[in-house]
């Protein structure tokens, strides 16, 4: 059976290899880019099931990221991260059509969950 493919974006390299670490590779074929702009390359050449995305990033955010990765592949869904998470970052998720959200530092189990919910072929994105 093919296994999904993620998408990770962060500019912290450090936060980057934490996700190889506590995510299992052996259930998820996993690509880390440490800017927007790699992820956006990456996101014209192949299909992806999964972004997972730091939201504050230098050059390009990651709301529009995930905006940008939505109209090259509409069927893509998208996790949302922060540091600085506030009541304008959660409308901003909600506008953005992201399935989840979730702040650092992690709570990995509920990432984790987040993750096999979102890849869940009935559950839908968030909407307004």
């Amino acid at each position: 059976m093919p296994k999904f493919k993620l998408l990770i974006v962060d500019d912290e390299s450090d936060i980057l290899e934490l996700y190889k670490k506590f995510i299992k590779e052996d259930e998820y074929e996993i690509t880390t880019v440490d800017s927007p702009e790699k992820a956006l390359e990456l996101i014209e050449k192949e299909n992806w099931h999964l972004l997972i995305s730091d939201i504050f990033m230098p050059k390009i955010n990651g709301f529009d990221l995930i905006n940008a990765a939505s109209e090259k592949q509409p069927k893509l869904k998208s996790i949302a991260v922060t540091g600085y998470g506030t009541e304008d970052v959660l409308e901003k998720v909600l506008k953005n059509d992201c399935f989840g959200y979730i702040n650092k530092p992690f709570d990995w189990d509920y990432l984790k969950l987040l993750i096999k919910r979102a890849l869940k072929p009935s559950m839908r994105k968030y909407s307004m």
